[in-house]
């Protein structure tokens, strides 16, 4: 087709949309290239075809919701196909992009609030050389405020009963707030943004309802990544028996994913730093003692689980078994202590039972463990003779 049919066909499209049953033809084309747009050949030819990129982008601007929303499914796949660079390249334009964040931020239709929020996330999780281009201009545009926004519209409505489309886009929200937090130029504003922080620790805490799916992994990931940029952030959250109930509650979720599993023992690390340092001045809590000893047994049997890849991963991967083992030690030690510091009254008998039996338990695997190291060391140094004598 000569260029000027193809550009008067363009057109005359675009016009469609201005009324409903041709809008609804429109959805239905955007339907089409979004499913093609899941293959490589074909989203290649998309790519190739004169003019095509630039007449899909354009359909952003139109107000009909299915159609906003099949275009942003048609992106999202370009932008996880090998034709990514092409397709950053086409949408990096400020208005473009600040369209796409306006939709997200404004739609009412759950649909294309879902559909917009992954078009967001795939435009800060692609992977091509230019992605980076995106994530700038998408801080600079306000990105990091809308997510916020959008996060505490998601929870309020969860919690309420009344979110029509289950966890979907809260889990998308937080992760593309994650993807956020790993790239340097985001990360620090998203850290100052101490409501960002009190919202995904807000997710852990209603993570114990079966609906909120896989959002409550995706939230501690970020917890972690935010407590790494600004360590202060645990002083709001310390305290909070609930939130660390239902940390340790998630953990047996989060055993086969490494990076899941390694942000959960940072914050929980973080936690019983603050908790232990001089420099607070707080005294552990009868309550959060009862939460760590009822979680004691959870912790060991991921550790228990995890020892050999824990042992052996890089260092670099992994936050290694030392280091837990010393986060295991210091729960240990700041529970005698309490036992120590406290005459229970006759209603804490129970709870002091419970504390104590916890302490037996860990203190008899802690000295099992080192037992097991003093082994393993006598084995490698036996090794390590017989070496040199043979040579």
């Amino acid at each position: 087709m000569p260029d000027e049919q193809r550009e008067e066909a363009g057109c005359m499209l675009w016009d469609l949309a201005a009324t409903q049953s041709h809008a609804e033809f429109m959805e239905i084309c955007l339907g089409i290239l979004g499913n093609l747009a899941c293959h490589a050949e074909p989203v290649k030819a998309i790519v190739e075809t004169s003019g095509l990129p630039t007449e899909i982008i354009q359909t952003l601007f139109v107000d009909d919701a299915p159609s906003l929303s099949e275009a942003c499914r048609l992106l999202s796949a370009s932008l996880h196909s090998d034709q990514v660079d092409s397709w950053v390249k086409a949408i990096e334009s400020p208005e473009v992009l600040e369209r796409v964040i306006w939709i997200a931020a404004n739609t009412m239709n759950s649909l294309l609030l879902e559909k917009s929020t992954e078009l967001l996330l795939a435009m800060v999780d692609c992977q091509g050389s230019t992605t980076s281009i995106l994530v700038s201009s998408l801080v600079k545009l306000g990105l990091p405020a809308v997510l916020t926004e959008l996060l505490a519209s998601e929870l309020s409505a969860f919690k309420d009963g009344i979110c029509s489309h289950g966890n979907v886009v809260l889990d998308t929200l937080l992760q593309i707030a994650e993807a956020l937090s790993l790239c340097d130029e985001a990360a620090g504003k998203l850290a100052e943004n101490s409501k960002l922080f009190a919202l995904a620790c807000e997710v852990i805490k209603v993570s114990g309802k079966e609906e909120v799916g896989p959002a409550g992994i995706t939230a501690t990931v970020l917890v972690a990544n935010l407590l790494a940029e600004r360590e202060d952030l645990v002083c709001d959250i310390f305290q909070d028996v609930h939130f660390v109930k239902q940390l340790l509650e998630l953990l047996p979720s989060a055993a086969d994913d490494p990076g899941a599993r390694n942000a959960f023992w940072s914050i929980l690390e973080t936690l019983i730093f603050e908790i232990t340092s001089n420099a607070t001045g707080y005294t552990l809590s009868t309550e959060v003692s009862l939460v760590f000893a009822h979680g004691s047994r959870v912790l060991l049997e991921d550790l228990q689980e995890h020892q050999d890849i824990d042992d052996h991963r890089d260092v670099a991967a992994s936050r290694g078994f030392t280091s837990k083992l010393e986060t295991v030690d210091n729960i240990l030690h700041m529970m005698e202590d309490l036992l120590a510091s406290k005459n229970s009254a006759k209603e804490e008998n129970d709870a002091r039972k419970i504390i104590e039996s916890s302490c037996c338990l860990l203190k008899s695997w802690l000295s099992s463990m080192e037992r097991h190291k003093m082994v393993e060391n006598d084995k490698d140094h036996l090794l390590q003779n017989g070496a040199r004598e043979s040579d």
